[in-house]
């Protein structure tokens, strides 16, 4: 059992994942993550700065960060070029006024995640 259980977790280890649109997808390791991931900022609240990290897979075609008021407007638009690896994107307190704001992950034009940051002066 040991040996397969290695087997399974050695990055030669292979297997075909069905996406969504039923394309066949080949993957080099077992635990290779398929759906992109949004975190909390840190540190939240914030002044100065803050980090939103996030996790966007090789199959992703478009990624986008989008920062929102309160309101629901759009505020900022970032384009995340990272792929199969967590990136992060870093905000500056000084591009808005104190309150919170609603940020999120939209993927291949999906919603991912929405979660919330609160900006102090």
């Amino acid at each position: 059992m040991k040996a397969e259980i290695e087997v399974l977790k050695s990055s030669e280890a292979s297997r075909s994942i069905a996406n969504e649109e039923g394309e066949t997808i080949q993957s080099n390791t077992l635990t290779e993550n398929l759906t992109p991931v949004l975190y909390q900022n840190t540190p939240n609240p914030f002044s100065q700065q803050t980090e939103i990290k996030y996790f966007i897979p090789t199959n992703t075609k478009t990624a986008l960060l989008c920062i929102y008021d309160l309101q629901g407007k759009q505020l900022k638009q970032i384009a995340l070029a990272e792929r199969g690896e967590e990136g992060a994107q870093t905000i500056l307190g000084s591009e808005f006024a104190a309150g919170i704001y609603l940020y999120g992950l939209i993927a291949d034009g999906k919603q991912i995640d929405l979660k919330r940051m609160v900006l102090t002066e």
